[in-house]
């Protein structure tokens, strides 16, 4: 689960959200914290959440760790 959260947010960052953070585990709850300003609904951050969605599926099913 956890090296899933981690590849999902470098692959984010990759795809042009540079400033996406890693995510915070919390027991068995993993979250990521957006920071201030970056807009959910932009063209490029739609696109960088479907680029590294099977990462996050994966993470979800606690694939990978």
């Amino acid at each position: 689960m956890e090296s899933n959260a981690l590849k999902f947010a470098v692959c984010v960052r990759a795809h042009g959200i540079p400033g996406f953070p890693d995510p915070v585990f919390l027991g068995t709850t993993v979250d990521f914290k957006a920071p201030k300003g970056l807009n959910q609904g932009s063209p490029q951050f739609l696109s960088a959440m479907r680029t590294c969605r099977t990462l996050q599926k994966a993470q979800d099913k606690g694939g990978g760790s």
